[in-house]
């Protein structure tokens, strides 16, 4: 049975309702294929309203294990929450997600941040190049910090977070050295401006490990 499906680079535009040709395709290779392990939608045009909808078919996808969504700059904070429910819900094995350049802010984050904290078998998490800020620190700082999650990597640069952000970041990392996470890459804050430095008060001294999980620090 198929267990990839690679359409980067093609225009899947749903919006009132999912276009006859792309969506059929889509829908009978995932719906139909209980074996599918990887879905590549990168580099698209998907509304967050018509992932919504889109969601509903992962539920029949229990092999699931990497979602690439990277490039859908319509997905937004809609997109990101209907994802959120598809964690909660446990629907998928996903163990991978890509949702850079999705434009993603806060809520989106938090939402997302909550069902990884619940759902715990997530490994890579990139959501780079979006429109996330402060506001979405505390919920991330949670995740990292819970002894059980099975997170390795998150990439967050090119987002909007301040050192204060950054911060709490580094706080949730002092609390769980041990755990799974090996990278944080908060490179290119700010709409690319200076990098972050970094707080030498966070983790006494386990400054330098939580120092080491960072990408993009001064």
């Amino acid at each position: 049975a198929m267990q990839q499906v690679f359409l980067p680079g093609q225009t899947v535009t749903m919006e009132s309702k999912l276009s006859a040709s792309d969506s059929s395709e889509i829908e009978a290779k995932t719906v139909e294929n209980n074996c599918l392990k990887t879905l590549n939608l990168g580099n698209n045009e998907i509304t967050g309203e018509a992932l919504t909808r889109l969601t509903v078919a992962f539920s029949g996808l229990g092999a699931l294990q990497e979602l690439y969504l990277y490039h859908n700059p319509y997905i937004g904070d809609l997109g990101a929450q209907a994802l959120a429910d598809v964690l909660s819900r446990g629907a998928t094995q996903l163990l991978h997600l890509n949702l850079a350049a999705c434009s993603i802010a806060d809520a989106g984050c938090q939402s997302l941040m909550v069902a990884i904290g619940e759902y715990k078998a997530l490994k890579t998490l990139d959501v780079s190049c979006n429109a996330i800020g402060d506001d979405a620190a505390g919920s991330v700082s949670e995740v990292l910090a819970q002894k059980d999650c099975q997170l390795e990597k998150l990439c967050l640069s090119m987002n909007c977070m301040s050192s204060y952000g950054i911060s709490k970041l580094m706080e949730g990392v002092a609390e769980n050295l041990d755990g799974s996470l090996r990278e944080v890459d908060v490179a290119s804050q700010e709409s690319g401006h200076a990098k972050t430095s970094f707080n030498e008060e966070i983790g006494g001294r386990n400054g330098p490990k939580v120092k080491s999980k960072f990408l993009g620090l001064r």
